[in-house]
C-alpha cells in the first residue's frame, strides 16, 4: 500500500462533528467512521509546523481547509502525499462566485495557480473528491488544467448508522406542512423559503438549533421541504434527507446535485448513497 507503513492517516478539516453537525462535517465523520484505517484529525487552524512535520510520511485527508495559513498549505503542497474533499468553492474568496457577484457585480478572484493557494492545493492533491458533477464542471471550466488531475464525484456521505434510522422514520405520518430550515446562513436563505411559501399559501414550520438525529425525525414529520439557497449548493445533504424521508421537494437550480441519475428515484439513491464510504476508501487504500 506505497510508503504508508503504520497505515494511519491524517484528516485536517476546518471543523469536526464535535464541534458543528454542518454538512461538511457530518460527511467527514461518516468517512471517519467507516474508515479501515487509524485516523489521527487536526483542525486546520491547529497545524503548526511541528505537527507537520511529524505527520509528514503518513498519508492526509484534507476537507475543508479555509482555516489552513499560508505557511501550512504551502507545506502540505511541497511535502504531503494528500487527497481533497471539496465542499464548495475554494478558488473563490468567498467559497462561492455567486456572493461575489450579490456583493460584487462580478467574481474577480485570480484563479493562476501562481497567485491562487487554494487552486494550488487541489492541482497538487493526489485525488479530488467533488460533491456534485456541476460543481466539478464549474472547476473545470474556471481552472482547465485541474482536468488531469485524478477525480471523482463523492458526493455527501452517510454513514449506515444514519441511513438506517432514516429508514426506521420514513413511514413517520406527515403533519401536513413544510419544512423550512431555520438559520442565519445567508447561503442557506431562509427568507427566501418564507418568502416563497406565504406566496405560494404553503403552511410551513420554522425548525432549526436541533441535534443532528432529533432534526432528522423532525423532517420525517413534515409533508415537504422548502428549500431556495441564494447561491450554488454543491450538494445539501437536506435536501437528500427530505428526499429520502419521502418529502415534497420545494428547491430551485442552485441545489446542484437535484439533476445527477441517482438523485431521481429512491433505490438508486440507496444505492448510491450505501456505495460512497466503500469508493472512497477502495480509491484512497490505492494512493497509500
Amino acid at each position: 500500500m506505497g510508503n504508508n507503513i503504520n497505515n494511519t492517516i491524517i484528516y485536517v478539516a476546518d471543523m469536526f462533528v464535535e464541534e458543528c453537525e454542518g454538512g461538511a462535517e457530518l460527511t467527514s465523520d461518516a468517512i471517519i467512521e467507516s474508515s479501515p484505517y487509524d485516523i489521527i484529525t487536526i483542525r486546520s487552524q491547529d497545524l503548526n509546523i511541528e505537527l507537520a512535520k511529524k505527520h509528514s510520511d503518513k498519508f492526509w485527508i484534507i476537507g475543508n481547509f479555509f482555516e489552513l495559513n499560508t505557511f501550512a498549505k504551502s507545506f502540505i503542497i511541497k511535502n504531503i502525499n494528500y487527497s481533497v474533499i471539496e465542499f464548495d468553492y475554494k478558488y473563490c474568496k468567498r467559497r462561492n462566485e455567486d456572493f461575489c457577484i450579490i456583493l460584487d457585480g462580478a467574481c474577480k478572484c485570480n484563479l493562476n495557480p501562481n497567485d491562487n493557494l487554494n487552486a494550488l492545493l487541489l492541482l497538487h492533491s493526489k485525488y479530488i473528491w467533488w460533491m456534485s458533477e456541476k460543481q466539478k464542471t464549474l472547476y473545470h471550466d474556471k481552472i482547465p488544467y485541474l482536468r488531469t488531475n485524478q477525480q471523482d464525484v463523492l458526493s455527501s456521505v452517510f454513514s449506515r448508522n444514519t441511513l438506517n434510522y432514516i429508514d426506521e422514520l420514513q413511514n413517520t405520518i406527515k403533519n401536513g406542512k413544510y419544512l423550512i430550515y431555520n438559520t442565519k446562513a445567508v447561503l442557506k436563505n431562509t427568507r427566501g423559503a418564507i418568502e416563497f411559501a406565504k406566496h405560494k399559501k404553503m403552511p410551513f414550520n420554522l425548525v432549526g438549533d436541533l441535534k443532528y438525529f432529533d432534526f432528522l425525525r423532525e423532517l420525517s414529520r413534515h409533508k415537504g421541504l422548502i428549500y431556495v439557497p441564494l447561491a450554488k449548493d454543491t450538494c445539501p445533504r437536506l435536501v437528500i434527507e427530505a428526499a429520502l424521508l419521502r418529502c415534497e421537494l420545494y428547491i430551485n437550480n442552485k441545489v446542484q446535485h437535484a439533476t445527477e441519475g441517482w438523485f431521481q428515484n429512491e433505490s438508486r439513491m440507496n444505492k448510491h448513497l450505501v456505495s460512497r464510504t466503500q469508493l472512497f476508501w477502495e480509491q484512497t487504500s490505492k494512493m497509500m
